[in-house]
């Protein structure tokens, strides 16, 4: 991953990041998510807390699966940002992992 500093005022810095990721599930090596990130940040030093987070991951989507309608590679995309205060942006732990889930 390379994470370029584009600024720094105060406590806040943004920066600009860039890397690779090449996922795939451990007990399905041929299923997976080869992808590029693309993503800017801004983060208060002083309070430890990001302040904006956008990322996006594009990339092939291979191996099939349930909802798949081919085991061909097939393009796919997906965009994080920081969640904004409200009901449909909640957070909230899983009964049955560690992950996190949605409330909508």
């Amino acid at each position: 991953m390379t994470a370029t500093i584009v600024e720094v005022t105060g406590q806040v810095v943004t920066s600009q990041d860039d890397a690779r990721s090449f996922g795939r599930l451990p007990r399905k090596p041929k299923r997976g998510f080869d992808a590029k990130l693309l993503g800017n940040a801004k983060i208060d030093l002083k309070q430890n807390r990001f302040l904006s987070f956008e990322l996006v991951a594009f990339g092939k989507n291979r191996g099939g699966g349930a909802r798949s309608f081919s085991e061909d590679p097939i393009k796919m995309g997906v965009i994080l940002e920081l969640a904004k205060d409200g009901p449909a942006q909640t957070l909230i732990k899983c009964s049955s992992s560690n992950a996190l889930s949605l409330t909508v």
